[in-house]
């Protein structure tokens, strides 16, 4: 199976087509849903819109009706492609991802982010193949975090993508350690070393890498957070998949982790 096949793409509509389906509904037929920071929020928002910051939907999402249709906005999308995968793997049916966000929203022309796909693994992917690929795609996390650093010139950006980059080895440890526990084998790098250029999203890590260059250290953090939302539904998958309570516990742990450096990186993004 290829990598590729481990991903999907989510329901995207334009502003026009969001401003559409808006015009046809009474305003209680329908929720709109603002990931971003509260400062954001409190910048300028679409009206009616809910906030429920990006690290905070899996434990909120319960306060939206799953009867109704979502659509989700952050600044440029990309926050708000990660929150619909969450809502959708959540049993909401019917979400939207507002291409390019607010920005697009309002009329203004959205920064460009490599394109992030959210992952989706079939019922019949086979436990040890998932794994494997968990270890490969924090290995790429790691390379990218470790840029990120040699990038970064606010001191609170090269200390938060440090301690990201070597969570990523801990990581990758951790998975090791599970792996052979699970299967009895030692060699969980092979298929990393058959995807060497990839990490969560679906993104290359060069090109990741290169896009990045001149950018602002807030559009590196946010398709940061976007990328950790991929490994939280990564984790939150391998423990509803997990054989036992011992392996269930550790995927919890790591999807715990993954929003902690969601939510920590948010609080460099509004610094």
């Amino acid at each position: 199976m290829s990598v590729v096949d481990f991903y999907r793409k989510i329901p995207t509509k334009s502003a026009d087509q969001i401003r559409e389906i808006i015009s046809g509904l009474h305003r209680d037929d329908y929720n709109v849903l603002d990931v971003r920071q509260p400062q954001e929020y409190e910048r300028g928002h679409i009206p009616g819109a809910i906030l429920i910051p990006l690290g905070e939907i899996p434990d909120r999402m319960s306060e939206l009706p799953t009867n109704r249709p979502v659509i989700v906005y952050c600044r440029s999308g990309n926050r708000s492609m990660s929150a619909a995968a969450m809502l959708i793997n959540g049993s909401f049916t019917d979400v939207y991802n507002l291409d390019g966000g607010i920005n697009a929203y309002n009329g203004l022309k959205a920064q460009g982010h490599p394109e992030v796909k959210s992952l989706f693994f079939p019922v019949g992917a086979a436990f040890e193949t998932v794994v494997s690929l968990a270890w490969s795609l924090e290995e790429g996390l790691r390379i990218f975090y470790s840029s990120c650093k040699d990038l970064s010139k606010k001191p609170e950006a090269i200390a938060l993508f440090t301690k990201l980059s070597e969570a990523e080895d801990k990581h990758k440890a951790n998975i090791e350690k599970q792996y052979a526990n699970i299967t009895g084998k030692y060699d969980v790098e092979k298929i990393g070393k058959e995807t060497p250029h990839l990490m969560e999203a679906l993104l290359n890590i060069e090109e990741t890498i290169q896009w990045c260059q001149g950018k602002d250290v807030s559009d590196i953090i946010e398709l940061s957070m976007t990328i950790e939302a991929n490994s939280y539904d990564l984790y939150a998958y391998l423990q509803r998949m997990a054989g036992d309570e011992q392996q269930r516990a550790f995927f919890r742990a790591m999807a715990d982790e993954e929003l902690l450096h969601i939510r920590q990186m948010a609080s460099v993004l509004v610094a």
